[in-house]
């Protein structure tokens, strides 16, 4: 039979998931059975990846596609977030030119490069990939995008000691990342009072109560509060941080503190957490910037968020805008912003 390569149509997207199904079930003998099954790609997904024309099939004579890759942006890198081949055409090579021709699609796009996250234990998962040009990333080199989606496996019950991060370029780039994301620590608290200080002083000045730097930081469960996340630059130069969580089924930003000077960042950051987002399958992600945070409502806006009335938010956040007006901070000081996934597949 001769195979070819193409971009999936969206009427062919039951049968990815019957063949994903499918290439499931060679873990059946492996410690991560349950584990595979309990990840497989949502419908949804894969529509928005046939939209964004990220997701290519292998075919066969009939046209009827026997495998396909699935791609994500994660950190400005193309990641690979599925390989997947029905088993009665396996061993026929469609895993490689399947991952072939993302790479090549990658090259074009001028992407420094492709990043994946698979199994080391497994033969047909990092050996393989290994034998295609892909390399073990050091926990240095992954961007803040891979390390969520790291914890996001972790919460998914994968078995993270095992699974590892891998990259390859065509164009011989090195897998280092302009800013990397860390985990609030103790040894952060003078970085996070300063950049928390901009914020209090700024709202303060508006006429507004507002929990200041000490109260705010004495609400952390510090050390090591996975909510809270500091933005560095590859000199370990700390740039800003970010609090974010689960909230109503959304990624809540709660606080995103970039200096006025890097707009950019701002983006990127909140670029980051919508695909964090994703991976997580949460509806979509929220943040209720301060009126006057001008280049945080720009920034909302390059990712295609939209004002939120009030009376629209979830529990957990109406319940955030109750305890701050207890605390006295009026009700006009924040526009509520909201990306909703479902809303942008329709």
């Amino acid at each position: 039979m001769e195979y070819s390569i193409r971009q999936a149509r969206a009427s062919e997207i039951e049968r990815l998931r019957e063949i994903e199904q499918a290439a499931s079930g060679m873990f059946a003998d492996t410690a991560y059975a349950r584990e595979v099954t309990d990840e497989e790609l949502a419908a949804a997904f894969l529509g928005e990846q046939v939209r964004n024309e990220r997701l290519w099939v292998a075919v066969g004579d009939g046209g009827e596609p026997v495998g396909f890759a699935a791609v994500m942006i994660i950190d400005g890198r193309a990641h690979l977030h599925e390989l997947s081949v029905h088993p009665e055409h396996g061993r026929r090579g469609l895993g490689r030119r399947l991952t072939e021709a993302v790479c090549e699609w990658a090259d074009a796009a001028e992407f420094e490069g492709v990043t994946l996250s698979t199994y080391r234990s497994v033969a047909w998962n990092m050996p393989f990939y290994e034998r295609l040009g892909f390399s073990e990333m050091s926990f240095e080199q992954t961007g803040p995008g891979l390390r969520m989606l790291r914890e996001h496996e972790a919460s998914m019950g994968l078995a993270v000691d095992d699974r590892v991060m891998m990259f390859r370029s065509d164009t011989g780039a090195e897998p280092t990342p302009e800013f990397i994301f860390r985990f609030a620590e103790t040894s952060h608290l003078g970085k996070l009072a300063y950049f928390r200080a901009f914020t209090a002083n700024a709202v303060r000045a508006s006429g507004c109560n507002f929990p200041g730097p000490l109260e705010f930081l004495r609400e952390l469960d510090m050390p090591g509060d996975k909510r809270v996340t500091m933005i560095e630059d590859r000199r370990g130069e700390i740039h800003g941080f970010i609090v974010m969580d689960r909230l109503d089924s959304f990624a809540h930003i709660y606080e995103l503190a970039v200096p006025d000077s890097q707009p950019d960042l701002a983006v990127a950051v909140i670029g980051m957490v919508v695909e964090w987002a994703k991976q997580a399958r949460l509806r979509g992600v929220t943040m209720s910037p301060l009126v006057f945070a001008t280049r945080h409502r720009s920034a909302l806006g390059n990712w295609g968020f939209s004002a939120a009335n009030e009376m629209h938010l979830g529990e957990g956040l109406q319940a955030i805008c109750r305890r701050e007006a207890a605390a006295g901070v009026p009700p006009n000081v924040r526009v509520h912003y909201r990306l909703n996934f479902s809303a942008i597949r329709r």
